[in-house]
């Protein structure tokens, strides 16, 4: 789901440093003006796949990440979060559309047929079966879609396969302001300008105020009423301590919904994070 948003700002930062087996290997952040911060263990893999676990004919699809296969199952795709159409009177959000009907042709031009990659969990908590989808040659479907611009990489543990394609491909569409990075409603919001209306999927931009603690979770509170929880659960993916952040600029991506008087989003990794200022030159290694 998306929020909309007036306000229009720089292209995303590039993705976080990935370590690649025994080596780690960086990328130049996009126009100098903002810099990876985390640092994520994993190993990098390609978009496209030479045998999946399934195939399947589909029967249906709703929108640019949910399907209906042609055994009655309902599928979230896995990787990307698209624009979603409209709901009991709702207006569509815009390209939502185009993302249905851009996934529409390339099933077309598969027969109706896709292969699966399934997830660590095999459905999600609304029953939906998760997988990666892929073209009858093993393209990846839903790679093909934030490379157009029609669609946000997400990462859900404990599902990280694709870590290292799915931003890649976003990076490239936002890079090149292709569809929805074209249009003001996918810009980031600044957190001090949201009010308590304002939920739903979103990229959310502020300086860290303080990291709260509290038994599930660390709490990391921007300007505003905006509170980024990430669980106790998830630490173990970050291996920078969320201390670091206070008083920096960062961008966060998420859910977020009105809870306790603020607005909240949970974060399970750190692929959901870029740090946007650049590092003080005390942090630089110096050399003797």
């Amino acid at each position: 789901m998306w929020t909309s948003s007036a306000a229009s700002t720089a292209a995303w930062a590039s993705k976080p440093i990935v370590v690649l087996a025994r080596r780690a290997r960086k990328r130049a952040p996009l126009g100098g003006a903002l810099f990876a911060f985390w640092l994520l263990v994993g190993i990098a893999q390609a978009c496209d796949l030479a045998t999946p676990d399934d195939r399947v004919r589909v029967r249906h699809v709703h929108d640019g990440d949910s399907l209906v296969l042609e055994d009655g199952r309902r599928l979230r795709v896995m990787g990307i979060n698209a624009p979603e159409l409209g709901r009991d009177g709702s207006a569509d959000e815009p390209f939502a559309i185009a993302a249905r009907d851009a996934l529409r042709r390339e099933l077309f031009r598969s027969g109706q047929v896709v292969g699966l990659r399934y997830g660590v969990e095999r459905q999600d908590h609304y029953g939906r079966t998760l997988a990666h989808i892929f073209s009858a040659d093993g393209e990846n479907l839903g790679a093909a879609l934030l490379r157009q611009g029609l669609a946000m990489a997400i990462v859900i543990p404990p599902d990280l396969w694709g870590l290292d394609c799915y931003p890649d491909a976003e990076r490239e569409a936002r890079e090149a302001g292709r569809g929805l990075w074209a249009h003001p409603d996918f810009q980031p919001r600044e957190s001090r300008s949201l009010g308590m209306r304002d939920e739903g999927f979103m990229l959310v931009r502020g300086r860290v105020q303080r990291i709260g603690r509290s038994r599930d979770a660390r709490w990391i509170n921007l300007e505003g009423r905006v509170a980024l929880r990430v669980p106790v659960e998830s630490l173990g993916y970050f291996a920078t301590p969320l201390e670091s952040l206070v008083g920096q600029r960062i961008e966060a991506r998420g859910w977020f919904q009105l809870q306790r008087n603020e607005l909240r989003a949970t974060l399970h990794h750190p692929a959901a994070l870029q740090r946007l200022d650049p590092p003080s030159r005390d942090a630089e290694p110096r050399t003797p």
